[in-house]
């Protein structure tokens, strides 16, 4: 049985393998090259180790031992030895940090950055919002009762992955051309958003998650191309750009984790919770619509949150 709780391992690790590329490619160090060779040459020896690659190594037969227990050796000593490296890399790369470091290249100052900082932590409610598709497959098994959520959830994505690019081009002219900022944009965009996700709970059939995926599609579109082109008008240095915006785009994984973070005990408590009221107890595989709901209404107050808090950018194309 899937359980909801399997995905936080993807979203954290996927957020700090994120954190620290941003950091050592973001922040200039004198001593970057000696510390990216140090570091793939640690690696490259544990893995060569690890998967028997080595010229030294040799294997040894000895009686009584079976393949089985060779192959157990074996991957222990891959575990072992890819922990080590992992160790070793990032024992060298962190030798010459401190933590003053790590704050410099991640600090957005709420004053002297204040619009590049406003923008970036509406960036984090409106991924916060969009996480909610990692659900997505199951409300499609639990209350759609598709045959094949796999192939469905691909489908419903596909939809939407096509109205965003059908959208995003036509709002960025529509921009330019009549010269009336980007917030307005994403005030639309979010509330599509939001007054979608919330309708998700009322769909019966896959016909209507369809539709409601492309109209959502499109409004993702359109919110992206401006949140895109607001993180690049509100650089508060050009000659940091690359810093900025690596912390722009970590502010995006870290909604992406944190919805689901809170949205899976939700889902759990308030999913559990409808079943039992229905009489159906734990015995029932999936989730009830109570659960769908409260997770779906997060989601449209992320996205509400996200427009909201742009009304404090103060000066914006």
């Amino acid at each position: 049985e899937q359980k909801v709780e399997t995905m936080y391992t993807f979203y954290n690790c996927f957020l700090w393998t994120t954190t620290i590329l941003t950091f050592f490619l973001a922040k200039e160090k004198t001593n970057s090259l000696p510390t990216s060779i140090c570091t793939v040459s640690a690696i490259s020896t544990a893995s060569n180790s690890a998967f028997g690659t080595n010229k030294n190594a040799h294997t040894v037969h000895v009686a009584g031992i079976t393949n089985n227990d060779n192959d157990d050796r074996r991957k222990l000593n891959i575990t072992e030895n890819f922990f080590t490296a992992i160790h070793t890399a990032l024992t060298t790369i962190f030798s010459g940090v401190s933590w003053e470091d790590l704050q410099d290249a991640y600090w957005v100052s709420p004053e002297e950055h204040h619009d590049f900082f406003v923008v970036t932590v509406s960036r984090t409610f409106y991924y916060m919002g969009i996480s909610v598709q990692a659900f997505f497959m199951y409300f499609l098994h639990d209350i759609i009762h598709v045959e094949n959520p796999q192939d469905s959830m691909a489908f419903v994505a596909a939809t939407g992955f096509a109205a965003g690019t059908i959208t995003a081009y036509p709002t960025g002219f529509l921009s330019d051309y009549f010269q009336n900022g980007r917030i307005p944009y994403v005030y639309t965009s979010c509330a599509i958003l939001a007054c979608g996700s919330i309708s998700a709970v009322f769909c019966h059939n896959l016909h209507q998650v369809v539709v409601l995926s492309f109209i959502m599609g499109g409004a993702n579109g359109a919110y992206l191309a401006m949140d895109t082109s607001l993180a690049v008008d509100t650089l508060p240095s050009k000659k940091d750009a690359a810093r900025f915006l690596g912390i722009w785009g970590v502010a995006g994984f870290a909604g992406t984790a944190l919805g689901p973070m809170v949205g899976g005990p939700l889902l759990y408590v308030f999913g559990r919770v409808g079943n039992a009221e229905a009489g159906m107890g734990d015995s029932v595989d999936g989730y009830s619509i109570i659960g769908y709901g409260v997770i779906f209404g997060m989601s449209s107050v992320y996205y509400l949150i996200s427009a909201i808090s742009l009304r404090w950018v103060e000066n914006s194309k």
